[in-house]
């Protein structure tokens, strides 16, 4: 189950200061977004390409948020990052488990390229179309129904290609 389902993202700080980068990667069974509507798009929907672009922005560290820098020896504005490495054949996202009236909208095929790697590698990626390696197909939904997380059914959405 792990080879099928199992990736590596990695955190990441980086000193403002010095720019010293402290990084320690870990493994992934899922991608736990949230689905809090982009108010671009509409009022209610959030796309999941949306959601997972900002599961990887940047988070500046400052004020009384500083990084105890290990090479400045004191505390630091710094820039903490997270980074998908390496995808799995199969891919699952987790939503927030709690009561919502936003919409997820995903597509049937979805390019995973565009958040592997770091931010350079994956602003490249959106302009090189020709690697293919981590494309997706929608063949599944698993749905929560229920009046909380510990109370209701799952109810799966399965995809029929026979």
């Amino acid at each position: 189950m792990l080879n099928t389902f199992q990736g590596e993202q990695v955190y990441g700080t980086i000193c403002i200061n010095c720019h010293n980068k402290s990084e320690w990667s870990t493994d992934f069974l899922e991608l736990e977004i949230n689905i809090k509507a982009n108010v671009t798009f509409a009022r209610n929907n959030a796309r999941l390409e949306d959601r997972i672009a900002a599961l990887l922005q940047d988070e500046k560290l400052t004020g009384d948020n500083k990084y105890l820098c290990s090479r400045c020896e004191s505390l630091q504005d710094a820039t903490r990052y997270t980074e998908l490495r390496n995808l799995p054949p199969c891919d699952f996202a987790s939503m927030e488990r709690k009561k919502s009236k936003h919409n997820l909208l995903f597509p049937t095929t979805f390019d995973m390229n565009q958040f592997v790697g770091s931010a350079a590698a994956r602003k490249a990626a959106s302009s090189n179309k020709s690697a293919r390696k981590n494309i997706y197909e929608l063949r599944s939904v698993l749905l929560h129904k229920g009046p909380s997380a510990y109370h209701g059914h799952y109810e799966a959405q399965v995809l029929d290609i026979a």
